[in-house]
Parts: structure tokens; C-alpha cells; sequence
């Protein structure tokens, strides 16, 4: 996912004109709780105050079902010695926290986001407390496909302004160790014209996240289909 291909062919790969994105595949194997080493931005780490005392814990990056997510929690706090019982409720779909002591949990953890939560919120001993939102265990929901060579400054990001994107593809109804697949119907949208003829007999490719981290995908294979109009 961060690579050259170096194409055998000369001739052809001379004074390309433009190229028209055919189709795009990508796995989706990235955790949905990340160390933020491999699979995007970290999301695995919770800090929170045991009456005033700070702590905090980190989960495995994996694969987590709300089940497994329940008890990984749960396990986390006691690892510190806190003991806390969780559920979900059955009609907001939030996580239910009742703790032995009071307790606060950090708004500004990695984790937040994950929990449901916005801000930090406490939790009064023996209270079942909510976060604000259900918990969101749906991981990276879209990845974006950049080379400079076939798709410089093509791009334009809020955070960091003009990027190499080549293309997008979403991962939203993708179930985990599947593959995401994007096919451009749309001529003129899947068009990238050059100002100058380009030589792309060699092409860098790179699998971001949308926050323009490069992404991992170990053994899996991704792909991209591109079509060349040389003069």
C-alpha cells in the first residue's frame, strides 16, 4: 500500500495526455481499534479519574463486536483496580456505566470517539451514567488512493490544501476482511488531465486514511485500473 510499479512498457508510457480512473480495489483490513501504528489514527487508549486519582488503560488494537468491545472495557478498569459493570440499552443503543466509586471519564482520550463520547462526563458511585452518543465501532469508513506521478495537487484537503488523490473509495458497507471496490461510470469525473505530456513509466502509489495517514494492509492486494491517452 505504499509502493512503485515500474512498467515494463516504454513507448507507450510516453507523453501521456490524461488518464480516466477505471476502477479501484482495496481491502478492508484495518482494525475498527487502532494503536494508530497500521490502521489510521489511534482510538484504543482511555484515561479517566477514579475519585481524583488519574489512570488509564489501553486495549488491543482488534477487531471488536459491541460484546467483545463490553468486556475489553471492562477488563481495562479492572486492571486498575476499578470495578465497573456495563451494558447497553436496548432502545438509545448507549453504553450503560455504573462504577463502585465515582468516577470521570476523559473527553480528550483517544478513545472518546469510540465510546460515544463528546466530552468528558462523570459517572456518581452507583449511578448508571451514559455518554452522549452510542458507541461507533464502524473503524476507517472511507480510504483514499494518492500518487503524485499520475495525481499531483488533483486533490484539495480542508486541513492541508492541495493533495495527491487519485481517488476514493468508501469502506462504509465493506464487512471487515472484505474487499472495497469503486468503478467510474463518469468519464469526465474520473478524468485527470496534465498541463504537460507525462512520462508514467514509473508510478508511486499510496493507500491514506482520510486524515492522510498511510494505511497497512499486510499480505492483502489492492488495485487501480487506469486508462492512458498518450499523444
Amino acid at each position: 500500500s505504499d509502493f512503485f510499479v515500474s512498467l515494463k512498457e516504454r513507448f507507450y508510457t510516453q507523453q501521456i495526455q490524461r488518464i480516466l480512473i477505471k476502477e479501484a480495489t482495496v481491502p478492508n483490513c484495518f482494525y475498527n481499534l487502532s494503536d494508530g501504528v497500521n490502521n489510521g489514527k489511534q482510538n484504543n487508549v482511555l484515561n479517566y479519574f477514579d475519585i481524583n486519582n488519574p489512570l488509564t488503560f489501553t486495549i488491543a488494537p482488534a477487531q471488536y463486536n459491541i460484546d467483545q468491545y463490553i468486556t475489553a472495557l471492562i477488563a481495562g478498569f479492572l486492571s486498575n483496580g476499578v470495578i465497573v459493570v456495563i451494558t447497553q440499552d436496548d432502545l438509545t443503543q448507549k453504553l450503560i456505566f455504573t462504577f463502585t466509586n465515582d468516577t470521570t471519564l476523559d473527553g480528550k482520550s483517544s478513545m472518546a470517539p469510540v465510546l460515544g463520547m463528546t466530552n468528558s462526563f462523570t459517572c456518581l458511585a452507583g449511578v448508571p451514567t451514559s455518554p452522549q452518543f452510542p458507541p461507533d465501532l464502524s473503524g476507517i469508513n472511507a480510504v483514499n488512493i494518492h500518487s503524485t506521478a499520475i495525481g499531483e495537487a488533483h486533490g484539495i484537503d480542508a486541513n492541508t490544501g492541495l493533495i495527491s488523490l487519485v481517488e476514493r473509495v468508501s469502506l462504509h458497507d465493506i464487512p471487515y476482511g472484505s474487499f472495497g471496490y469503486k468503478q467510474n461510470n463518469d468519464s469526465d469525473l474520473a478524468t485527470i488531465y496534465f498541463e504537460q505530456p507525462r512520462n508514467l513509466n514509473r508510478i508511486d502509489i499510496r493507500l491514506r486514511d482520510t486524515q492522510g495517514k498511510i494505511l497497512n494492509i499486510g499480505t492483502k492486494k489492492m488495485s487501480l485500473v487506469i486508462k492512458c491517452y498518450f499523444a
